[in-house]
């Protein structure tokens, strides 16, 4: 299941332990929307992780803070502290991203 993030707070709670793959979004973002159904594809098929979606418009304060400036990029947060970043629309890096932390 993907968790999506409400406020500030509610990121910052939902990364603070374990393995966190979020997902940094926009509506307007053409790349974003074609990743969709494979993040959830990815969520399903790492059921140890936690996955969560940050849409950008919404949430812009969190976007700024963990340095987002491109659509769609991932980080990878472990207790926290973010351990990766990916940005693009490439399906097998998120993949082996994933595995790396399942």
């Amino acid at each position: 299941m993907i968790h999506h993030a409400n406020s500030n707070p509610d990121f910052k709670n939902f990364i603070s332990r374990g393995v966190t793959v979020v997902g940094f979004t926009a509506q307007w973002c053409a790349p974003c929307r074609m990743m969709t159904p494979i993040f959830e594809s990815i969520a399903k098929l790492y059921p140890k992780l936690k996955f969560m979606k940050v849409d950008i418009e919404k949430l812009p304060d969190i976007a700024a803070t963990e340095k987002v400036g491109s659509m769609p990029t991932y980080n990878i947060y472990k207790d926290g502290k973010i351990v990766e970043q990916m940005t693009g629309a490439n399906t097998a890096q998120l993949m082996v991203l994933a595995a790396k932390y399942k």
